[in-house]
């Protein structure tokens, strides 16, 4: 991820928005494949491609998902980055999703279309989902496994030639689709060892073991065999000669940088592709949140030393118009006063030089500088979105605009339903979004659940009837229902007649209360989803709106989901 050679790694993966202009970013474009002229990425027209987006990572842990589909819904995460203005998403994963296994964890309550999904075909799902609502997509080969990340592209368990061909197997999966448009080949490759006994990676060594420059050549190379159309992304070192400098030995060694931010060499030994208009540079740069001793950031001059560490470490290349250089990584907790100062430098760095970057991270969980939602995967975080959000550049497509809109519907009110959409894309109760494409004629019906009642929309459609909504812009519609929320009641409920009801399980259970419930609350639920009444799903305690009108029957009953710790307890007031 983001570490300097003397600083453990943490896991990567960021989301890319895309910036396009036809030599000034207010005309834009996109459309087809893209490659690269000079320092510019330029799109099947020529028109000049810039990217400001975000990583999501998770295919490259553990889990072999994107992390957040624990419990948001995998959809609504892309349709808030969507709303956010992010137009490319840098998708980490690491060579064990290729097993393509049944993936687990994933909160199905609210994701019942992943049910017993395969890491690769969550992939296509993802990729599928982007190109419907306009998020383009590059793929990152972030680690041989999901156990770390390695200093070099192969380990003792994972070959050269297993990294070669499971990024040939995913290029060639892609092929024909331009919401894929990119493959970052490794993450940080970075040095090891001290001068003169490295064993990391070096750039222009010359050891067909160590040199990742060659190694990039080789991987690039194959990947362009499968797929002509991707851009080939290739991330620097972190000190050129493989190893950490020698203080002792009295013998000058060449400056080091972040792990995959050293490209100092990348002029004098270019990267060597088949099609050398497909080629990307790419560097990461992080605050002082990831690790505070850097002498940039240490000098009494900062923030005057930003700017000519970044200039030689990699900017050179784009002043001087050798080639495109994307910020692959960036991102802090901003704690730090200093960490404010230099986001804001960075981001004006590279828009003053018309550079693409992806910011570190989407999730909230990245430790130390986590993200831009907030921990409920849902809400975003803006200390962190509000100092990136005024260098934000949309995505348009053909000069004109979008090809397609977001429309968002949310349920409201004292009852139940289900709304439903023509076309399909919209088939829901609680808050459901889906993709069209501009101009699309969409109309909603409402369903009101036994015992209630539909009451009207409100929002982009009025009245009571079917709600029809042209797709010329991003839509939001509001259906409200009134009544009991329904009669839905469940087989064998535990009654609670205080206001709580504690249990012990790790099953599913169904609680019901005579009370009248002008609120609610729980404990130690923990990714459990609760459905009121037969309501719709949710994973937020204390979801409204209230007072919960009971079922037909005088109750109101709690139907609440498995969950992985067994004592928690539900109570309402």
């Amino acid at each position: 991820m983001k570490r300097p050679p003397t600083c453990a790694l943490y896991a990567i993966l960021l989301t890319f928005s895309i910036v396009l202009a036809t030599g000034r970013e207010a005309a834009a474009a996109g459309d087809g494949y893209w490659s690269t002229s000079g320092s510019k990425i330029v799109d099947a027209s020529g028109n000049i491609v810039r990217m400001t987006g975000v990583n999501w990572f998770g295919f490259e842990t553990s889990n072999l998902m994107p992390h957040g589909i624990w419990s948001a819904n995998w959809k609504a995460l892309l349709n808030q980055v969507k709303t956010m203005g992010l137009t490319v998403i840098r998708l980490p994963y690491s060579d064990d999703i290729m097993a393509n296994q049944v993936v687990q964890g994933v909160n199905t309550a609210v994701n019942a279309d992943l049910v017993g999904i395969t890491t690769l075909a969550l992939m296509d799902k993802i990729v599928d989902y982007c190109g419907l609502i306009g998020i383009r997509v590059i793929l990152d080969r972030h680690r041989p496994d999901s156990s770390g990340q390695s200093k070099l592209w192969y380990t003792a368990t994972v070959s050269e030639a297993t990294w070669i061909a499971n990024m040939r197997t995913l290029a060639a999966r892609y092929r024909g689709n331009p919401t894929v448009v990119g493959f970052d080949l490794h993450n940080e490759p970075h040095a090891d060892g001290t001068l003169p006994a490295a064993t990391g990676a070096c750039w222009g060594c010359g050891d067909v073991a160590l040199d990742w420059r060659l190694a990039a050549e080789r991987g690039g190379n194959a990947v362009l065999q499968s797929n002509p159309d991707l851009l080939i992304i290739v991330e620097g070192v972190s000190c050129p000669a493989g190893g950490t400098p020698n203080v002792w030995d009295s013998i000058p060694d060449a400056d080091c940088g972040w792990w995959g931010g050293n490209l100092t060499m990348a002029g004098q030994f270019p990267v060597r592709l088949s099609n050398p208009h497909k080629l990307v540079y790419s560097a990461h740069d992080y605050g002082m949140s990831v690790a505070s001793q850097q002498r940039w950031f240490l000098d009494p001059t900062f923030p005057a030393t930003l700017v000519p560490f970044w200039d030689q470490m990699w900017g050179y290349l784009v002043r001087q118009n050798i080639a495109p250089v994307l910020l692959g990584e960036f991102g802090s907790t901003l704690v730090d006063p200093k960490d404010t100062v230099w986001l804001n430098a960075l981001l004006r760095y590279t828009q003053s030089l018309g550079m693409s970057w992806t910011y570190w991270s989407l999730n909230p969980n990245s430790g130390d500088t986590r993200g831009l939602l907030l921990d409920d995967w849902t809400t975003i975080d803006h200390a962190r979105y509000d100092v990136i959000q005024p260098f934000l550049v949309p995505l348009a497509v053909g000069g004109g605009g979008p090809t397609s809109f977001l429309l968002s519907v949310t349920e409201a009110g004292t009852g139940s339903g289900t709304i439903a959409s023509t076309p399909s894309g919209i088939s829901c109760g609680a808050a459901c979004s889906a993709g069209y494409t501009s101009g699309t004629s969409v109309t909603l019906v409402a369903v009101p659940a036994t015992g209630s009642a539909f009451a009207g929309w409100s929002g982009a459609c009025t009245g009571t009837g079917t709600c029809t909504v042209a797709m010329t812009a991003t839509r939001e519609v509001t259906a409200t229902f009134t009544g009991s929320g329904g009669g839905a009641t469940c087989s064998n409920p535990v009654n609670f007649t205080d206001q709580s009801g504690n249990f012990n399980t790790t099953g599913a259970i169904c609680l019901r209360t005579s009370r009248q419930v002008n609120g609610w609350g729980c404990s130690n639920f923990d990714g459990r989803t609760v459905r009121i009444n037969g309501g719709p799903a949710t994973t937020t305690c204390g979801a409204g709106p209230f007072p919960i009108a009971p079922s037909s029957d005088g109750f109101t009953y709690f139907m609440i989901t498995g969950g992985a710790i067994a004592w928690a307890s539900l109570f309402t007031w």
